[in-house]
């Protein structure tokens, strides 16, 4: 399933078509690419020959080998629906809610019990005789 997620990613971030500058050499060896000049703009545009993404037919191959269907990989809208997937959501339950709810309390309960620790461990230092006199020797 990774080499599936994996494809599944390159295609999405590449798009599913690759679009590719049109050349040639002539007779000379020179290298040329293919343009010509817009009438509306009065630009040149490069010609570009569109190709399908080289991992679709391997995806696809793949995912008929293993047995598995769009809906076995939650990519239909039905599956979607049925399960409460929506795009760019994360599909979280209450309970993992709660348990997140609850750490940020813990946390929270943690350091203002760290702030008072803190605040106790100087009290102790200003009052420790041996740090005290250390202190003192070392500014004289």
């Amino acid at each position: 399933m990774a080499i599936l997620q994996d494809m599944m990613q390159a295609i999405v971030a590449d798009g599913v078509s690759l679009r590719n500058p049109v050349y040639d050499f002539d007779k000379d060896g020179d290298f040329h690419i293919g343009r010509y000049l817009d009438d509306e703009s009065g630009t040149f545009k490069t010609i570009e020959e569109i190709k399908a993404h080289p991992l679709l037919k391997p995806l696809m191959d793949m995912i008929s080998r293993n047995n598995l269907s769009l809906a076995d990989l939650n990519m239909t809208p039905k599956i979607q629906v049925d399960h409460g997937i929506q795009q760019g959501q994360l599909n979280q339950e209450e309970e993992e809610k709660q348990s997140a709810l609850e750490y940020r309390g813990q946390m929270q309960k943690q350091v203002s019990d760290l702030r008072s620790m803190i605040g106790r461990s100087q009290l102790r230092a200003s009052k420790d005789p041996v740090l005290i006199k250390h202190l003192q020797e070392d500014g004289d």
